[in-house]
């Protein structure tokens, strides 16, 4: 039972940002460079190169039971999913932790860094019941963010 359990979400109403947390005091949106030091704005700054963007293609054979042949509609034939997912780089030798579901089943796993970079990745291990995996990508002994 989560009897302490804390709802907190930040609304930006009129330009007050509220916590909505049990006992919390809506806090002013910064005005200024000095207010702007004790934003999460640095921090975003600071951690955003180490985001990636991850691409999956799947290959599925699909078979389709139509109760006749339509012509020019294949029976059976690859079809091609591609995923759109998302993760951090946790180590600067490209290790990335995501979601398993992002990346269960794919053929090809691209990962494109903040700078537009792209690299192909590999699963080094998935947990389904945790829904975490970890890709590596190789850089060539380059140092990620």
């Amino acid at each position: 039972m989560m009897r302490r359990a804390i709802l907190v979400a930040t609304l930006v109403v009129g330009g007050v940002a509220v916590a909505c947390s049990p006992g919390a005091v809506a806090q002013p949106l910064p005005n200024s460079r000095s207010d702007l030091a004790y934003s999460y704005a640095p921090l975003v700054k600071r951690v955003s190169p180490a985001v990636v963007n991850i691409y999956t293609t799947t290959t599925a054979r699909v078979q389709r039971r139509l109760p006749f042949p339509f012509p020019g509609v294949p029976q059976a034939g690859d079809r091609v999913q591609n995923s759109l997912g998302s993760g951090v780089l946790v180590r600067p030798d490209g290790l990335i932790v995501t979601n398993a579901h992002v990346v269960k089943g794919a053929d090809v796993v691209r990962v494109v860094l903040a700078d537009r970079r792209e690299f192909e990745a590999k699963a080094v291990i998935q947990d389904e019941r945790y829904d975490l995996a970890l890709l590596r990508i190789d850089g060539a002994g380059e140092k990620f963010p």
